[in-house]
């Protein structure tokens, strides 16, 4: 099997990318950031404010069209 120029570019740029994250993963502990709480408070946020996105669709559906909730 041969390795093409564009093989080769798309592993360099796949390596590159590693290297970044890995870079970026190493300051965020550095930093010591942390999902904790303020993360979870976000989640359950989201969570609430979709549920309420979609209640009140339903409430503005059209009565005459079938039940979409």
């Amino acid at each position: 099997m041969y390795i093409t120029d564009l093989d080769f570019l798309v592993t360099k740029e796949r390596y590159k990318d590693m290297l970044r994250e890995a870079e970026q993963e190493r300051l965020i502990r550095a930093a010591g950031i942390r999902p904790g709480i303020a993360g979870r408070l976000y989640h359950v946020a989201a969570d609430w404010l979709s549920t309420q996105i979609i209640r009140l669709g339903c409430a503005l559906a059209r009565p005459s069209t079938a039940p979409a909730c």
